[in-house]
Protein backbone atom coordinates (compact mmCIF):
# COMPACT_ATOMS: atom_id res chain seq x y z
CA UNK A 1 0.00 0.00 0.00
CA UNK A 2 1.07 3.53 -0.68
CA UNK A 3 0.40 4.64 2.91
CA UNK A 4 2.94 2.36 4.61
CA UNK A 5 6.10 4.40 4.05
CA UNK A 6 4.66 7.84 4.95
CA UNK A 7 3.03 6.51 8.12
CA UNK A 8 6.19 4.68 9.17
CA UNK A 9 8.21 7.86 8.67
CA UNK A 10 5.68 10.05 10.44
CA UNK A 11 5.38 7.74 13.44
CA UNK A 12 8.87 6.26 13.58
CA UNK A 13 9.07 6.98 17.31
CA UNK A 14 6.00 4.82 17.92
CA UNK A 15 5.76 1.86 15.53
CA UNK A 16 2.72 0.36 17.32
CA UNK A 17 0.74 3.52 16.61
CA UNK A 18 1.87 3.36 12.96
CA UNK A 19 0.54 -0.21 12.76
CA UNK A 20 -2.76 0.94 14.28
CA UNK A 21 -3.06 3.71 11.67
CA UNK A 22 -2.22 1.29 8.84
CA UNK A 23 -4.79 -1.19 10.11
CA UNK A 24 -7.38 1.58 10.27
CA UNK A 25 -6.63 2.62 6.68
CA UNK A 26 -6.84 -0.99 5.50
CA UNK A 27 -10.18 -1.32 7.28
CA UNK A 28 -11.45 1.86 5.65
CA UNK A 29 -10.33 0.94 2.13
CA UNK A 30 -11.92 -2.51 2.10
CA UNK A 31 -14.27 -3.21 -0.78
CA UNK A 32 -17.16 -3.78 1.61
CA UNK A 33 -16.43 -2.13 4.97
CA UNK A 34 -17.96 -4.05 7.85
CA UNK A 35 -18.42 -3.40 11.52
CA UNK A 36 -16.40 -6.54 12.33
CA UNK A 37 -13.30 -5.19 10.62
CA UNK A 38 -13.77 -1.85 12.35
CA UNK A 39 -14.08 -3.58 15.72
CA UNK A 40 -10.60 -5.04 15.27
CA UNK A 41 -9.16 -1.54 14.94
CA UNK A 42 -11.27 -0.22 17.80
CA UNK A 43 -10.07 -3.12 19.96
CA UNK A 44 -6.51 -1.81 19.71
CA UNK A 45 -7.40 1.72 20.86
CA UNK A 46 -7.10 0.88 24.60
CA UNK A 47 -3.36 0.42 24.02
CA UNK A 48 -3.28 4.24 23.91
CA UNK A 49 -5.22 5.46 26.95
CA UNK A 50 -4.93 9.14 26.05
CA UNK A 51 -7.03 8.56 22.93
CA UNK A 52 -10.07 8.18 25.14
CA UNK A 53 -11.73 11.59 25.46
CA UNK A 54 -11.26 13.59 28.63
CA UNK A 55 -14.97 13.43 29.34
CA UNK A 56 -14.57 9.71 30.03
CA UNK A 57 -11.07 9.44 31.50
CA UNK A 58 -9.35 12.60 32.74
CA UNK A 59 -5.73 12.28 31.63
CA UNK A 60 -4.27 15.58 32.77
CA UNK A 61 -5.83 18.61 34.32
CA UNK A 62 -3.56 21.57 35.10
CA UNK A 63 -4.02 23.39 38.39
CA UNK A 64 -6.40 26.35 38.15
CA UNK A 65 -3.63 28.80 39.03
CA UNK A 66 -1.57 27.64 36.04
CA UNK A 67 -0.98 30.39 33.45
CA UNK A 68 -2.32 29.84 29.94
CA UNK A 69 -4.50 26.91 30.94
CA UNK A 70 -5.70 26.16 27.40
CA UNK A 71 -2.15 25.66 26.10
CA UNK A 72 -1.13 23.51 29.07
CA UNK A 73 -4.02 21.07 29.01
CA UNK A 74 -3.73 17.63 27.45
CA UNK A 75 -4.28 18.12 23.74
CA UNK A 76 -3.51 14.58 22.59
CA UNK A 77 -6.93 13.00 22.75
CA UNK A 78 -9.80 12.45 20.38
CA UNK A 79 -11.77 15.65 20.67
CA UNK A 80 -14.77 14.91 18.43
CA UNK A 81 -15.80 11.27 18.90
CA UNK A 82 -19.56 11.79 18.71
CA UNK A 83 -20.00 11.87 14.91
CA UNK A 84 -17.97 8.70 14.10
CA UNK A 85 -19.52 6.81 17.02
CA UNK A 86 -22.97 7.95 15.91
CA UNK A 87 -22.32 6.85 12.33
CA UNK A 88 -21.18 3.40 13.46
CA UNK A 89 -24.19 3.07 15.75
CA UNK A 90 -26.50 4.19 12.94
CA UNK A 91 -24.93 1.65 10.57
CA UNK A 92 -25.27 -1.13 13.14
CA UNK A 93 -29.01 -0.41 13.20
CA UNK A 94 -29.23 0.07 9.44
CA UNK A 95 -27.52 -3.18 8.35
CA UNK A 96 -30.08 -5.64 9.80
CA UNK A 97 -33.04 -3.53 8.67
CA UNK A 98 -31.78 -3.25 5.09
CA UNK A 99 -30.77 -6.92 5.07
CA UNK A 100 -34.33 -7.86 5.96
CA UNK A 101 -35.84 -5.47 3.41
CA UNK A 102 -33.55 -6.71 0.65
CA UNK A 103 -33.50 -10.48 1.16
CA UNK A 104 -36.67 -11.34 3.05
CA UNK A 105 -39.27 -8.71 2.19
CA UNK A 106 -38.03 -8.13 -1.36
CA UNK A 107 -38.86 -4.44 -1.22
CA UNK A 108 -35.30 -3.12 -1.49
CA UNK A 109 -32.26 -3.82 -3.64
CA UNK A 110 -28.50 -4.08 -3.15
CA UNK A 111 -28.07 -0.31 -3.38
CA UNK A 112 -29.69 0.08 0.03
CA UNK A 113 -27.20 -2.35 1.56
CA UNK A 114 -24.36 -0.59 -0.26
CA UNK A 115 -25.51 2.73 1.26
CA UNK A 116 -25.17 1.22 4.75
CA UNK A 117 -21.60 0.23 3.81
CA UNK A 118 -20.95 3.83 2.81
CA UNK A 119 -22.11 4.99 6.24
CA UNK A 120 -19.59 2.63 7.87
CA UNK A 121 -16.90 3.84 5.47
CA UNK A 122 -17.62 7.47 6.32
CA UNK A 123 -17.41 6.69 10.03
CA UNK A 124 -14.08 4.92 9.44
CA UNK A 125 -12.70 7.86 7.45
CA UNK A 126 -13.64 10.36 10.15
CA UNK A 127 -12.18 8.12 12.87
CA UNK A 128 -8.98 7.55 10.89
CA UNK A 129 -8.45 11.25 10.24
CA UNK A 130 -8.94 11.98 13.94
CA UNK A 131 -6.55 9.14 14.84
CA UNK A 132 -3.76 10.46 12.60
CA UNK A 133 -4.39 14.01 13.84
CA UNK A 134 -4.00 12.89 17.45
CA UNK A 135 -0.81 11.02 16.56
CA UNK A 136 0.69 14.10 14.93
CA UNK A 137 -0.27 16.21 17.97
CA UNK A 138 1.45 13.64 20.15
CA UNK A 139 4.58 13.74 18.00
CA UNK A 140 4.62 17.54 18.26
CA UNK A 141 4.25 17.40 22.05
CA UNK A 142 7.12 14.92 22.29
CA UNK A 143 9.28 17.08 20.03
CA UNK A 144 8.63 20.11 22.23
CA UNK A 145 9.35 18.14 25.40
CA UNK A 146 5.77 18.15 26.64
CA UNK A 147 5.20 14.40 26.43
CA UNK A 148 4.40 14.10 30.14
CA UNK A 149 1.49 16.45 29.65
CA UNK A 150 0.21 14.35 26.80
CA UNK A 151 -0.50 11.45 29.17
CA UNK A 152 0.53 9.11 26.37
CA UNK A 153 2.89 6.98 28.42
CA UNK A 154 2.37 3.26 28.87
CA UNK A 155 -0.08 2.25 31.54
CA UNK A 156 0.91 -0.53 33.91
CA UNK A 157 -2.02 -2.57 35.17
CA UNK A 158 -1.45 -4.26 38.52
CA UNK A 159 -3.66 -6.09 40.99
Amino acid sequence: MIYVVPLCLAFRADPLFAVLCQLWIATTLQTYPTLGATSLSVGLLPLFPSLIPRAVVPVYEPPPSSPNTDANRCAADISRPLIPIGLHFYASLLFPILHHLWLHAGSANANFYYAAGLVVGLGNVLSGVELVWVGRKRAFLRKEGLDGIAGWDAVQVTD
